[in-house]
């Protein structure tokens, strides 16, 4: 009898943190689809496509592979997308298997260039160990930039034109802010839920990176993009 009351137990809490869970994700659902209404943007839920649209971390991980909590519309002239990223591992142990599910931020300005991949992220000490290590770290010209960013790219040249002292200078007031280009697009991913008051400043940041791209990389890549509004083309 004692073991039937347990299991009882068990599945009423098991029941009440997931109603409890559920409650706390609609609401979550509800301020962020109000702040969405506050910027004229939508409130989308879910983004088909986006769990496979861009290559690396988190990407690609896992199964289970979800978006939710996506917020659509324009920013500064730009396609912008935001949105909650999940996957889920497993681990075979003594007594069964264990599921852990990684959750992640993801915000993004859909620019679609031609720009080839490159990475900037706030340096801490153990990527500034191994950038160097096995020099990945690109050094770039100011060391204040060079202690606060680890940069990575393919190309060390076009990294090195992208990021002049001008942009540099502009991304030293986004510190915290990791953001990549990749497949053409400007990325911030950050781990945990969305926080709706850091959307605009991630975008902000990958901004300043996108408005000071010089002219010379824009026609070595087959000219500016039409699809870049006439703000950023002036």
């Amino acid at each position: 009898m004692g073991g039937i009351a347990l299991f009882v137990l068990i599945a009423v809490v098991a029941l009440a943190v997931a109603g409890l869970s559920a409650y706390w994700n609609h609401k979550r659902g509800q301020a962020l689809a109000a702040f969405a209404a506050g910027h004229g943007w939508s409130y989308i839920d879910e983004a088909p496509g986006f769990e496979s649209r861009w290559d690396g971390d988190p990407f690609g991980n896992g199964d289970h592979r979800r978006t939710n909590n996506a917020l659509r519309g324009p920013y500064e002239g730009f396609d912008m997308i935001a949105f909650e990223y999940s996957y889920q591992t497993h681990t075979q142990t003594k007594n069964g298997r264990s599921t852990q599910t990684h959750s992640f931020s993801v915000v993004a300005l859909l620019t679609q260039t031609r720009l080839p991949g490159l990475s900037v992220s706030p340096e801490g000490g153990i990527s500034r160990m191994f950038g160097k290590l096995f020099n990945t770290d690109i050094q770039l010209e100011s060391e204040e930039f060079n202690r606060a960013f680890t940069v990575t790219s393919d190309d060390r040249k076009l990294a090195s034109a992208i990021l002049h002292p001008r942009t540099m200078e502009g991304l030293l007031a986004y510190r915290d802010v990791d953001w990549d280009i990749r497949g053409g697009d400007f990325v911030s991913v950050d781990g945990g839920n969305l926080d709706p008051a850091e959307i605009t400043r991630r975008c902000d940041a990958m901004l300043v990176a996108l408005r000071g791209v010089p002219d010379f990389v824009w026609e070595d890549l087959g000219g500016r993009p039409a699809s870049l509004p006439p703000e950023v083309q002036a």
